[in-house]
Formats: structure tokens, C-alpha cells, sequence
């Protein structure tokens, strides 16, 4: 075989294997499926449902806490009286 045997036999052999495509099925719904959520495993735009419930539980906690916080600042239970005759390391 001659060089341009050999290339011309490549060439049609790249062609044909370009022209191949995937073949359609009856499986329509799952492309439906896929066209309309590109992202299934995302929740939010960069975050899992895992990521997200994480961060939900992070934020509950962080405002219960602050919560409490300012309440006992609101009730002026936040430090020891500054009348005791003892040093109050506060």
C-alpha cells in the first residue's frame, strides 16, 4: 500500500467515525430529564443538598446563640455587678 492509499483509507475511516452519532432511543424522557436539569446534584446555583443543609444547620445554630446573647444583654445578665467589694476578672 502507498502512502496516499494509507491516508485517503484513514481519512474515511475519521470521517465515518465523525459522522457517527449517538443513537436515539426510545429513551426520550431521560434526555427531557437532562435538558430541563442540567445540574441534578446541585441544590443552589455552587452547593449539594448536602452543602446546603450543612449551612442551614451553621445558620440556625449561629442565630439560637446570638439569640440568647442578646437577650441576656437586654436583661443586663451579661456580666457581674461591678458593686461587689471582690475582683471580678471580666
Amino acid at each position: 500500500m502507498n502512502r496516499k492509499t494509507l491516508r485517503s483509507a484513514a481519512l474515511l475511516a475519521l470521517t465515518a467515525a465523525a459522522l457517527t452519532g449517538c443513537a436515539g432511543g426510545p429513551d426520550r424522557a431521560s434526555y427531557e430529564k437532562v435538558r430541563y436539569d442540567m445540574t441534578p446534584e446541585l441544590l443552589t446555583i455552587d452547593q449539594r443538598p448536602v452543602d446546603y443543609n450543612n449551612m442551614m444547620g451553621i445558620t440556625i445554630n449561629t442565630n439560637k446563640r446570638l439569640f440568647w446573647d442578646d437577650l441576656a444583654r437586654a436583661m443586663l445578665l451579661d456580666r457581674p455587678s461591678r458593686l461587689s467589694n471582690r475582683l471580678i476578672p471580666y
